[in-house]
């Protein structure tokens, strides 16, 4: 039996189908949803962060956990050949920001630029598919925080 994150990185209408779950679990975050922070998100947010998503997001690329952020924005999460990666979804100011960072040998990749930014988003998609490839393709698990 595959497990869930190799069945939604192999099947592009399973990870259409796991995003929109995702996205209606964040829509019903109330105000507070985080020890009394965070903020409730914005319906039309979430369908244009879906929207980039399906878009710019290169299906080959491992699919991410996703999780809200206290400011209603966006963290996608992932563990990959020992790299933390996310990238962080800000709608106030419609920018987005790529982290990765190794835990074999401390090094470090960021980068930043508009949402909607086809250039940045190779360079990302690029980076999480060079990272999936060492490690045997298609099996970036998510970051788990338990």
């Amino acid at each position: 039996m595959k497990n869930l994150s190799t069945i939604v990185n192999h099947n592009p209408d399973t990870r259409r189908v796991a995003l929109w779950y995702r996205l209606i679990e964040l829509s019903r975050l109330k105000t507070g949803w985080n020890r009394g922070e965070g903020d409730k998100f914005d319906p039309r947010d979430l369908s244009k962060f879906a929207d980039i998503f399906l878009e710019h997001f290169n299906p080959e690329s491992p699919f991410p956990d996703i999780k809200p952020m206290i400011d209603r924005g966006i963290r996608l999460e992932w563990v990959i050949n020992n790299w933390d990666c996310s990238i962080e979804f800000y709608f106030k100011c419609e920018k987005i920001f790529f982290h990765a960072f190794s835990f074999n040998d401390w090094a470090e990749f960021k980068a930043e630029g508009t949402q909607t930014d086809k250039a940045l988003w190779r360079q990302i998609n690029s980076f999480l598919q060079k990272l999936d490839k060492i490690q045997g393709g298609k099996n970036g698990k998510p970051k788990n925080n338990h």
